[in-house]
């Protein structure tokens, strides 16, 4: 697989309200030293070359981004408005086509901790060499968790041979249970390679009235007419009907518009998988997510960054960012978490609810979200000590 043949595109958008008041894109979410968007960088330097590495990213990530991965305004799509992850990919397509219109698109997640690089390389490097060769969109397994309960938070696939003959988004509990027992099912990592002109070629095929705007899009972008390629995109929808399911909508994403009808449709385009090609996988949407990639201490306390905690305190989830210093005594069962954004402290039973905890949290001051009773917070610039009620008065 010649690596000028692969343009490698990191999704890098989403709110990391459930991580507040971190970012996950910008953090080092796993002591390793590098931030899980250079973690990204990382794995698709296995692909392609440095400037075949796009990231499409929301106006807000873009600068910090640019100083993390030092790579130019060029190399950095925004979508206009938001639309979804499908418009927000065709309208990188509309760009990159022109660039080589032949190559192979690597999307790949810009926020997810794959920690056994190789294993990524030789799963991707095959799904880039069946995207090159064949009229196929390829995804990329999971391995699946072994209860069913955490199913059903991914979309799932199955699959014959390397064909996938199943495709649903979201299982319900007894859904994921049957699956679970039935084998043969991975999680989808979100992770998908094709030729444009195969997705181009499904979306003719399933979205034609969707595909006729692309082709508008695409004409606008070559006449660097920007503003009515602008326009033209604000005009996708954000909604579309489920391709099997007219009477309810879903989100515009690539697995809805594209995925599940190429699955269901048998056509000479075919959709293909790398079943279970990444066997250490984590999706770090929350805090106790933190659980599965790190080790507790001796007081069953998970601690990432410079944290520092007392024999008193035990049971929970303890983070600083790069820069700062966060010390804790005398707390049980909390999360306690603080970067530049704020200072997070809460029971981890309530964090299941930190979505609503943090809706109104102003964006460029820092905050304190703290629901722990009899709780002192004394705070000396990057340092920051939490002290619970046995120690207090």
């Amino acid at each position: 697989m010649r690596k000028n043949n692969v343009l490698a595109l990191i999704l890098a958008g989403g709110a990391s309200s459930r991580l507040f008041p971190f970012n996950k894109l910008l953090s080092d979410l796993t002591g390793s030293g590098k931030t899980l968007i250079q973690q990204a960088y990382a794995r698709a330097g296995v692909l392609t070359v440095k400037k075949n590495i796009y990231v499409l990213a929301v106006q807000d990530l873009v600068q910090p981004i640019k100083r993390q991965l030092r790579l130019p305004q060029n190399q950095f799509f925004m979508d206009p408005v938001r639309r979804g992850t499908w418009p927000a990919l065709m309208w990188a397509m509309a760009h990159l086509r022109h660039t080589n219109p032949h190559a192979v698109l690597a999307v790949l997640t810009g926020d997810h901790v794959i920690p056994r690089l190789p294993a990524f390389k030789r799963a991707a490097l095959q799904a880039c060499r069946w995207a090159e060769e064949k009229s196929a969109m390829v995804m990329l397994g999971v391995s699946p968790g072994p209860k069913a309960a955490e199913w059903t938070g991914y979309g799932v696939f199955q699959v014959e041979g390397h064909t996938v003959t199943a495709f649903q988004e979201k299982p319900s509990l007894d859904q994921a249970e049957r699956m679970r027992l039935e084998g043969g099912w991975s999680w989808n990592s979100g992770m998908f390679f094709f030729r444009m002109a195969t997705a181009e070629e499904a979306m003719a095929n399933y979205q034609p009235a969707m595909f006729a705007h692309y082709q508008a899009l695409c004409a606008a972008v070559r006449a660097r007419q920007m503003p009515k390629a602008r326009a033209l995109y604000a005009d996708f929808p954000a909604k579309i009907p489920h391709p099997l399911d007219p009477s309810r909508t879903v989100d515009n994403t690539i697995d809805f518009a594209i995925m599940a009808p190429l699955v269901h449709v048998q056509s000479k385009l075919r959709a293909l998988a790398i079943c279970n090609g990444l066997p250490l996988w984590t999706d770090l949407g929350q805090w106790e997510s933190l659980q599965d990639i790190l080790k507790h201490d001796k007081a069953k306390n998970i601690c990432l960054g410079t944290v520092q905690a007392d024999r008193a305190t035990n049971g929970c989830i303890l983070a600083a960012d790069r820069g700062f210093h966060l010390k804790v005594t005398g707390i049980k069962d909390a999360a306690i978490a603080l970067s530049a954004r704020g200072l997070l402290v809460l029971p981890r039973q309530e964090l299941a609810r930190i979505k609503e905890r943090v809706a109104a949290v102003p964006a460029q001051k820092f905050h304190v979200v703290n629901t722990l009773p009899h709780v002192q917070i004394q705070q000396h610039g990057r340092r920051v000590v939490v002290t619970g009620s046995a120690f207090i008065g």
